[in-house]
């Protein structure tokens, strides 16, 4: 029981420190528009990979205008100031499926396929399932991309935080094992904790964490560098060889804290489990996705777009 409740601790710790982790990460991606640029390039790859290829070659033309008009917001204003600039986005960070097959429609290179496809209505409807299909499964593979490289970024900058910290798995470990009060701390803050980070925006979740490590740090935390691990070091019969299990304990915990917040929600409701916390809580399903391609809907958003541009150029 001694080392569940150590271990709890340690999940509890780890999920605090990569609540951190991950605000940094997602200010990143908002700060340098990230998600509007994966879009982008999605647009790219989906007009020269499946687009052009069902283009004739008189219709065919260069991807950037179709990437801007597919990726531009439709509440797109000029900036007026610095401040502007920085939070109102020109551009795009997701693309609903509906939303995609309208703005296709209202694209020259829709135009073109109608045309061409007009007169067999079913050859229409299947095309169009097609490229909803290509839209996202090239879609799939940019998220699976976006999702590897924020991971390998977390390990990093997890890394770093161990080190400006002084985050030492092993003394962490051996605290918990030692000290009931600051155990004891830890899971009662637990379920508060959680609920707290799921429910605030990321802009206000690291405030949340960074209050309840000032407040873990009243109640003797062990991490940061007033634990002087040179001191330690110097007063072991091999100063070499501690410094070395130093500096190792610390990059595994860089790794550790790296691994993010569901990671450590997860292990820690299944120690809890494991402790008598609380119950077994299943993952709940989600529903049945309502924006799941549907022949019928597709042509019909489809064409509705085409007649509605068609009768505006008349006018």
């Amino acid at each position: 029981m001694l080392w569940i409740e150590a271990a709890l601790a340690f999940a509890i710790t780890m999920m605090i420190l990569s609540t951190v982790v991950t605000v940094i990460i997602e200010t990143g991606h908002r700060l340098f528009r990230v998600r509007e640029k994966y879009l982008q390039a999605l647009m790219q790859r989906l007009h020269s990979d499946v687009l052009i290829p069902l283009l004739p070659a008189s219709e065919q033309r260069n991807a950037d205008p179709f990437v801007h008009e597919m990726t531009t917001s439709a509440f797109a204003a000029n900036p007026r100031t610095a401040l502007d600039r920085i939070i109102n986005s020109r551009y795009l960070t997701k693309l609903p499926k509906r939303e995609f097959m309208r703005r296709l429609g209202a694209m020259p290179e829709g135009l073109a396929l109608y045309q061409e496809h007009s007169a067999k209505r079913n050859e229409l409807a299947s095309l169009l399932e097609y490229i909803t299909t290509r839209f996202d499964e090239i879609g799939n593979g940019a998220s699976d991309y976006f999702k590897r490289r924020a991971a390998l970024y977390s390990i990093i900058i997890g890394i770093l935080l161990a080190f400006m910290l002084n985050i030492n798995t092993l003394h962490l470990f051996e605290t918990f094992l030692g000290a009931k009060d600051l155990r004891t701390v830890l899971v009662e803050k637990a379920d508060k904790l959680e609920q707290l980070i799921q429910a605030q925006p990321e802009s206000e979740q690291l405030n949340a964490v960074t209050q309840s490590l000032r407040e873990l740090q009243r109640n003797q935390f062990p991490i940061g560098w007033q634990q002087s691990p040179w001191l330690t070091i110097r007063g072991t019969d091999n100063p070499v060889l501690s410094a070395i299990c130093w500096l190792l304990s610390v990059l595994l915990s860089g790794i550790l804290i790296g691994l993010g917040g569901p990671f450590w929600f997860d292990t820690y409701r299944k120690l809890g489990v494991l402790a008598g916390l609380h119950q077994w809580r299943a993952i709940e399903l989600k529903g049945v996705n309502q924006d799941s391609p549907n022949r019928e809907e597709w042509l019909a958003l489809f064409e509705q777009t085409i007649k509605a541009n068609q009768l505006r150029i008349l006018s």
